[in-house]
């Protein structure tokens, strides 16, 4: 668990930034251009892909998502998820007809923080120091939210 909030972390100092006014030296935001959403994953090569292969020694698979639990791992500051159930079986024994012919459905949501475990959404609403991401500042929030920095975008090979 440890490492894994460890590799968030270290992700999240990689994609933030220390200032607005252009690249440097803990600042990436513009160094592709201002629709980039790979940022330093670029540095990321297929020769460096080619490289982390030859470190397999088994083919074991492991999940780096942390699991949603009620019991956490919850920051101190958030609820943990709250799963509600909406629909069971239970509606059609109270003579609810089914949607669809003789077709049942149960249904269910998940109450969370886009951060409550595994990261769901863009990395736009962290920042390192006073600049949260590309130009906007933490002490304007009135300010228009700048493009979703989206980690899915990653995992794409047109780096």
């Amino acid at each position: 668990m440890k490492s894994r909030l460890l590799l968030i972390s270290l992700m999240m100092y990689t994609a933030l930034t220390q200032a607005a006014d252009g690249p440097g030296e803990l600042n990436n935001w513009g160094r592709w251009g201002d629709d980039d959403q790979k940022g330093a994953a670029k540095y990321i090569t297929a020769k460096h892909i080619v490289k982390a292969a030859r470190l397999i020694k088994s083919g074991e698979m492991f999940s780096l998502a942390i699991q949603i639990a009620a019991a956490g791992p919850v920051h101190p500051s958030r609820i943990p998820p709250q799963h509600i159930m909406t629909g069971t079986g239970t509606d059609y024994v109270a003579v609810q007809p089914p949607a669809i012919g003789r077709m049942k459905f149960a249904d269910d949501y998940i109450y969370m923080p886009l951060q409550g475990s595994t990261q769901w959404d863009g990395l736009s609403h962290a920042w390192y120091g006073d600049t949260p991401c590309k130009t906007a500042s933490s002490s304007e929030p009135s300010r228009p939210r700048p493009p979703m920095v989206v980690p899915q975008s990653w995992g794409l090979r047109t780096l």
